[in-house]
């Protein structure tokens, strides 16, 4: 939503707190609880914003906040809990993407300290931690677990605002946690992901230097830098820039760009001394057609396809008669894309997928995890709730909503308790910190999915 400024304006007229509850129904249910506010005048600066992580509020939000912090401080809401100020509603989170080593031994999370966002990380069991920081001019913008000791961060400038940050306010670094890393930044800034059953080497992404806009594999120990080999020959076809390997690391499909066509094409093969075929050729901004994503557990390929609906879904590739094959799962409104699919942690193959419709779902291809999402959607009901299943058979939980800035707790599936661990903005909700049981559920409806 784009947001004009207000021009030439010292007075925002007449709020009605009924209108405000009408447009942002759940949010504003929180913020202005109260009855007693009626009619107010907020008086607003020209040129004023409000800002929170890093965007704009919509206008109906800001002046709800304004109504309701600073001109109804003494208002409280049905359960007695006092309406939050907008100096509460728009400080960062104190704590949030937290993180689990490949391990579970840590844990990291980006934590504000002193108007900086930093990296902490922690022992799970001893609670002993180091902070992470570059410089005072940056913040912590993201960041991803690559062995048990490295961890590739990406930090952007303070005082940017987010609609005018570039590609060159961002910046890309490393945290050896134990200082065993020593591959250069560059090398750790290309890793695609940690090697699977390793705990020290990594498939970095490099361009070729004999084929302009190709990339190339290959296998680097992250402890010395050195290249151990490569897993690409020579490219089936122009600029291929992404490559889908088999749990061998053997590439077994490719997408590239013809750049006499201006088509999209992909390339596949049945195993690593077979001949490569080309699979697809679309331009995608006026064509139907589909592209490889993933190789599953029985080496059969996986292809993203919008040839039956317009939408992206994920299909089943029939090596016969080279189309998409059986439906695995799929939207009837929102597409799936590449980054969508999650992966199973011990070997790399699909796991499930995250289904970005109105409020994100997630389908688990196994039975065992699809129960634990089922019985964490009961217990935090109208939530988005992001499972990270870790080593020890627990489960970490990221929930939020439109109206919950964030919480983690830990889920139990032998017991199924649901226990809070932590909240991003903890002075926004009194958290209660107990376990609750949460039970079985009827499968969750919205996607369509082929019989297991």
């Amino acid at each position: 939503m784009l947001i004009e400024p207000v021009s030439n304006l010292e007075v925002l007229e007449i709020i009605r707190v009924r209108a405000v509850l009408q447009l942002r129904r759940k949010a504003s249910q929180r913020l202005c609880a109260g009855r007693g506010v009626q009619r107010e005048v907020v008086m607003v600066r020209r040129r004023q914003r409000c800002i929170s992580g890093g965007r704009l509020l919509p206008a109906v939000a800001l002046a709800g906040a304004l109504a309701c912090g600073w001109l109804a401080r003494n208002v409280h809401a049905a359960d007695g809990v006092p309406v939050p100020t907008a100096e509460a509603l728009v400080r960062p989170p104190v704590t949030d993407l937290i993180r689990f080593s490949p391990d579970g031994t840590r844990f990291a999370a980006r934590v504000e300290r002193q108007g900086q966002l930093v990296l902490v990380v922690l022992d799970f069991k001893t609670t002993a931690g180091r902070v992470f920081n570059s410089d005072r001019g940056s913040d912590l913008a993201s960041f991803r677990w690559l062995t048990n000791d490295l961890i590739a961060v990406q930090t952007n400038k303070l005082g940017v605002r987010s609609f005018d940050q570039s590609e060159l306010d961002y910046q890309s670094a490393y945290v050896s946690i134990d200082g065993k890393t020593r591959a250069d930044a560059d090398t750790i800034a290309r890793a695609v992901r940690e090697v699977t059953g390793s705990t020290d080497d990594l498939i970095v992404a490099r361009k070729r230097a004999s084929d302009y806009g190709s990339v190339e594999l290959e296998v680097v120990d992250s402890l010395t830098g050195k290249i151990k080999r490569r897993l690409t020959d020579e490219p089936p076809g122009q600029r291929i820039q992404q490559w889908v390997l088999d749990d061998n690391l053997t590439p077994r499909a490719a997408i590239g760009y013809n750049i006499k066509t201006r088509k999209r094409e992909s390339w596949w093969r049945d195993s690593g001394a077979a001949k490569w075929q080309l699979m697809s050729a679309f331009n995608p901004r006026v064509e139907r057609g589909f592209y490889p994503v993933a190789i599953d557990a029985e080496s059969e390929i996986w292809v993203l396809s919008n040839l039956a609906t317009g939408r992206y879904a994920l299909h089943v590739f029939d090596r016969a008669s080279g189309t998409p094959g059986e439906l695995v799962v799929g939207h009837p409104r929102y597409d799936i894309d590449a980054g969508d699919l999650i992966y199973e942690k011990k070997r790399h193959v699909p796991a499930g997928v995250a289904i970005r419709a109105d409020r994100t779902q997630f389908y688990w291809f196994d039975e065992q995890r699809a129960r634990a999402q089922r019985a964490i959607d009961t217990g935090l009901p109208n939530n988005v709730n992001r499972l990270q299943f870790l080593p020890d058979g627990r489960v970490l939980v990221s929930s939020y909503s439109d109206v919950e800035p964030g919480a983690y707790y830990f889920y139990d599936p032998a017991t199924r308790a649901l226990s809070e661990w932590s909240r991003a903005m903890p002075w926004l909700r009194l958290s209660s910190c107990r376990a609750r049981k949460v039970g079985p559920t009827r499968r969750a409806t919205g996607w369509r999915s082929s019989p297991t």
